[in-house]
């Protein structure tokens, strides 16, 4: 069983560029190459040197940005009523319940980074 495979249809490549040709002219896109009748003397004449300014140093970013510290869970049983305390406190300043806690872990002495230190917990965009 042997397939035979069709045969390509041999392009006429002077006819195709005519064609692309013509539409470039009637759209007005400019010629990719000179024309090969220019000479090199009227190439260069053609063209104004257009003076070269030195490249702009771009400052480095910084690689590292402050970054908050990694985090670690802490499951912690309270009474009822103390974390409703907590809850209400958050919910009044507009905080979530980490901040209340880390801002009393503050107020008795822990050292809290700022950058740990955020209101309303959500990420930095």
């Amino acid at each position: 069983m042997t397939a035979t495979k069709p045969a390509f249809k041999a392009l006429d490549f002077q006819k195709l560029q005519s064609v692309v040709e013509e539409y470039a002219a009637e759209k007005n896109v400019p010629a990719l190459a000179f024309p090969a009748e220019a000479s090199a003397a009227t190439v260069a004449t053609s063209v104004d040197p257009v003076p070269l300014e030195p490249a702009k140093v771009r400052p480095k970013r910084a690689t590292k940005t402050a970054q908050p510290a990694p985090v670690r869970r802490l499951a912690v049983e309270l009474p009822d009523y103390l974390f409703t305390a907590i809850s209400k406190k958050a919910a009044e300043e507009g905080t979530t319940k980490r901040y209340v806690i880390l801002d009393a872990l503050r107020a008795a002495g822990f050292v809290v980074n700022e950058i740990d230190f955020n209101e309303d917990g959500r990420r930095v965009q």
